[in-house]
């Protein structure tokens, strides 16, 4: 009885590797800011105290154990199990193999631990159409489509939760000036804008008047005085001019 016990525990281990932590969530929640530095960093709205970074950090560290990928072995055999079951002696161990095998490339980004919530889902009962795309084939079992979104189902707040817990230990905290920094920038701001009026008003202005300048009819008169004086030169034909040959005609008359 106690060892059925502790095999039951290893197995639960094992379909739940990692869990949900809300004291976790909250943490995270009250430093990332959703906003990035000029240089593309997280943006933090305050430092994480040192015991904070310390739990963040074995989060983290659980979290990428947890959702390392599962290999391609591990997805094979699993998934040759579920076909196995589903249907029975209309197909055989190796036919179920080579299916599996295409399964194995679809579900390569996943732990093993979702597939095989996934895998085991499926083989209850569980997954309805609400759950998923379509509906399964209670016969010949799901699809590479059908069993990948259910088992990404499955993982995909952890590795939500994973991005914002890398965010979090690596984002920089958003700089705020106080009160007194601002009133000293804005001052220093007001005297030179001072200063620069001051000498402004001391140097010779360019005179921007129109009073003096040609009216539109008087350049236009002048336009056409300039057109009249220097009328446009006619295109020159292209080849020798009349009468005369070209250099080796030219030569050829000589001799």
């Amino acid at each position: 009885m106690a060892n059925e016990i502790v095999k039951q525990e290893i197995s639960f281990a094992k379909l739940y590797p990692i869990s949900i932590e809300p004291g976790i969530t909250a943490i995270v929640q009250s430093v990332l800011l959703d906003e990035k530095s000029s240089d593309g960093k997280p943006l933090l709205s305050r430092a994480l105290v040192p015991q904070e970074r310390e739990i963040l950090r074995e989060r983290f560290g659980a979290l990428s154990g947890a959702l390392q990928s599962a290999t391609r072995a591990q997805i094979v055999q699993r998934v040759t199990r579920m076909f196995m079951g589903f249907q029975g002696p209309d197909m055989t161990r190796a036919q179920a193999t080579v299916v599996a095998n295409q399964f194995a490339i679809v579900l390569s980004d996943l732990p093993m631990w979702a597939i095989e919530r996934a895998c085991l889902r499926f083989e209850r009962g569980e997954v309805t159409s609400d759950d998923i795309l379509d509906g399964v084939n209670q016969r010949r079992g799901p699809t590479t489509a059908h069993l990948h979104t259910e088992a990404r189902s499955l993982v995909g707040h952890f590795y939500a939760e994973h991005r914002k817990v890398h965010d979090a230990l690596k984002g920089v905290v958003q700089y705020k000036p106080t009160p007194e920094e601002r009133e000293r920038v804005k001052a220093g701001l007001d005297g030179l804008a001072a200063d620069l009026k001051a000498k402004w008003d001391l140097t010779d202005k360019p005179n921007w008047s129109t009073k003096g300048l040609p009216s539109q009819e008087e350049q236009e008169e002048r336009h056409a005085e300039i057109r009249r004086r220097y009328p446009p030169k006619a295109p020159q034909p292209e080849g020798p001019t009349p009468g005369q040959g070209s250099s080796r005609d030219r030569v050829a008359g000589q001799r």
